[in-house]
């Protein structure tokens, strides 16, 4: 149905459980049913046994996990617990607590993103009777990871991630922000843009208080990334994480800009993350939008992207789920841009808490089960440089005309720039172009 009163509302998705009564039904049988959210299947409130049911399931690309409460009348022998998954069955982990039985099962191989899927649970009840009960599960669409990614552990460094601002605001370019909340031209705001036009010389990066002939970083070491450019005292702090659960916001390194400016910037968030074979949901909360990418190098422009927002917003989360098939040290960047107004930043994923998904800050060293982040060994922060940070491999740093570039003439060259690294360097009678396929 529609609300006459509010048009285009309809309901889109699965009911899963109708009931009709001929009454209205009392307070307890609405509590009994709602149960905490977590739902009771209503065959068990009419008349005969109650029995027990399939909640919380939670599936992912590695596996699920789901819990059976047992019935006054009817509990589930652990030990005779058998789960198929598509027909198959399954080994399971299988626990039971205070009348709940946990059941967690990890699939060899991911489930395929976007794929539905049946479960059936079997067991035998106290009073010796087979149940059995089904329930279907969808995966979601998820990136898997390239393990071709992967850092090599002798880079690795202290806790932390590096934070790279960078700042072109109306003082030098006459507009609040050039890259105008897209991403394409985030990137190439991040590394100067290129000449202003009414000078021909370089911008200069006002985040950085040394920057005088030319464009330049001034990276610095936080331990966290929750920023946001009106934390200071009596400042209105955003996001999931603040000083009323005990994460305060913090400043925004180099903003203002030195042209007193908190517009047009853009920024680089970067660490190696250790992450063990699994599914994983990370989180970004940003005003305005982001890029998130795994790859070989951080600045590798071709590195595989597993989360974005595109455009302007105030400060919201956007989340984005990875399967990592063989467990290292993975380079992981996140590419930050604001145009104007508000700007701040999280980055956080989603951890199993007492049975619940939680957001916890990545690098949080007080959470345990927080993704653990670390710079690159030896790289110096706190210093101006026109040097960025590098894994040491060969990187795609350019791409002409970028990607998703419009209005592109005919007649356009294509031009791709790879730079050789420390450590590995291109084969160049290995490279291939195609175009069109």
């Amino acid at each position: 149905g529609e609300n006459p009163d509010a048009r285009n509302r309809t309901w889109h998705g699965m009911i899963d459980d109708v009931g009709i009564w001929d009454r209205p039904i009392t307070e307890e049988e609405i509590a009994l049913i709602y149960n905490g959210g977590d739902g009771t299947p209503l065959v068990s409130q009419g008349l005969g046994v109650s029995i027990p049911y399939v909640s919380k399931l939670r599936a992912g690309p590695g596996g699920f996990g789901f819990k059976v409460a047992d019935e006054p009348t009817v509990e589930v022998d652990v030990d005779s617990v058998v789960v198929s998954v598509d027909g198959s069955d399954v080994d399971v982990a299988r626990s039971k607590e205070d009348g709940v039985t946990i059941i967690k099962y990890t699939a060899a191989d991911p489930f395929a993103p976007n794929t539905e899927h049946v479960m059936t649970f079997s067991y035998v009840d106290t009073d010796g009777k087979a149940r059995k009960l089904e329930k279907d599960f969808k995966v979601k669409g998820y990136t898997l990871v390239d393990a071709g990614s992967m850092a090599d552990s002798s880079l690795q460094g202290d806790s932390g991630f590096i934070a790279n601002i960078t700042q072109i605001s109306i003082g030098q370019s006459e507009k609040q922000s050039l890259h105008g909340n897209r991403t394409a031209n985030a990137e190439k705001a991040f590394t100067g843009w290129g000449l202003d036009p009414v000078f021909e010389e370089p911008y200069l990066n006002e985040a950085d208080i040394d920057s005088e002939d030319g464009w330049s970083y001034y990276p610095v070491w936080v331990e966290t990334v929750n920023q946001n450019q009106d934390a200071f005292e009596g400042g209105v702090e955003s996001g999931n994480f603040t000083s009323n659960n005990g994460y305060p916001d913090e400043e925004i390194p180099g903003i203002p800009g030195w042209l007193g400016e908190t517009d047009g910037i853009v920024g680089e968030f970067i660490a190696l993350l250790d992450l063990a074979k699994g599914s994983y949901t990370f989180g970004v909360n940003s005003d305005d939008g982001f890029r998130a990418t795994i790859g070989a190098n951080f600045n590798d422009i071709l590195s595989q992207e597993i989360g974005g927002f595109e455009g302007g917003r105030s400060a919201s989360d956007t989340k984005f789920d990875f399967y990592v098939a063989e467990a290292g040290l993975y380079p992981y960047r996140v590419l930050w841009y604001e145009g104007t107004g508000g700007a701040s930043i999280e980055l956080f994923s989603m951890v199993d808490i007492d049975g619940k998904a939680t957001k916890v800050l990545l690098n949080d060293p007080d959470v345990e089960g927080a993704i653990m982040a670390y710079l690159i060994k030896g790289f110096e922060t706190d210093v101006s440089t026109i040097e960025r940070v590098s894994t040491g491999r060969a990187a795609v740093v350019s791409v002409m005309p970028a990607p998703g570039e419009k209005r592109v003439e005919s007649t356009s060259s294509i031009e791709v720039v790879i730079e050789n690294g420390s450590a590995t360097t291109v084969d160049q009678a290995s490279v291939k172009v195609t175009l069109n396929g």
